[in-house]
């Protein structure tokens, strides 16, 4: 990366990190739509995946606009960053994770038993091979409408099991949002009781899912 590359990221981060702006984790979405690529993340930082869509989340923050369509077999996307010290935490939080969905109407795909959402892509370009994020060979096809859903399943004795909760009530749960204050952070959501290995989730829902939020610190 060159100097002046350096230097954008590092004032990019720095705004990003501003209050309002921040995520759960201390991770960014790198790029700016319509070309969105953008190179490799800043020096502290680990590359988790590039995508060209995504679903906002508070644990990662907001994608913005999608970018467009590349055609390349390299194809360009933006590229989800966190600090060395969160990318560690995330391999921690999780053992086993899976893309939901098949292209090309991949439509609105809910997790299977035991696992959580913690993502939604129209398209994986690129994914460490080190990461949660499946491979990119494992996305697939790209969505031409909707989203495929990166389910995960909990690791037995994560660190971070703390003061989690989860937000919501069936058996209309809705979509739920974790509390401010206390401030807590969004590690997934789940529809079935089945998902009570780290905190009480109580009875299933029948409609929309709860969300579970934890203290990660």
């Amino acid at each position: 990366m060159s100097v002046a590359n350096s230097i954008v990221s590092s004032l990019l981060l720095f705004f990003l990190a501003l209050p309002g702006r921040s995520s759960g984790y201390d991770c960014h979405w790198l790029g700016t739509a319509p070309i969105c690529d953008y190179g490799s993340c800043p020096s502290g930082y680990e590359f988790m995946i590039k995508a060209t869509s995504a679903s906002d989340t508070q644990a990662f923050g907001e994608f913005g606009s999608s970018c467009l369509m590349s055609t390349s077999v390299e194809r360009d996307g933006k590229l989800l960053c966190c600090s060395d010290n969160d990318a560690a935490k995330i391999k921690d939080q999780f053992n086993v994770c899976e893309w939901r969905g098949t292209a090309p109407v991949c439509g609105w795909q809910e997790c299977r038993a035991g696992f959580t959402e913690v993502l939604r892509s129209g398209d994986v370009t690129v994914a460490s091979k080190d990461g949660i994020f499946p491979t990119a060979a494992g996305f697939g096809l790209p969505c031409m409408q909707g989203y495929k859903t990166l389910c995960c399943k909990h690791s037995a004795n994560p660190q971070w099991e703390r003061s989690c909760e989860w937000a919501g009530r069936a058996p209309l749960c809705g979509r739920n949002d974790c509390p401010r204050f206390p401030p807590k952070v969004e590690f997934g959501r789940a529809t079935g009781e089945e998902n009570g290995q780290i905190a009480d989730f109580g009875s299933s829902c029948m409609w929309g899912s709860k969300t579970l939020c934890c203290n990660p610190k």
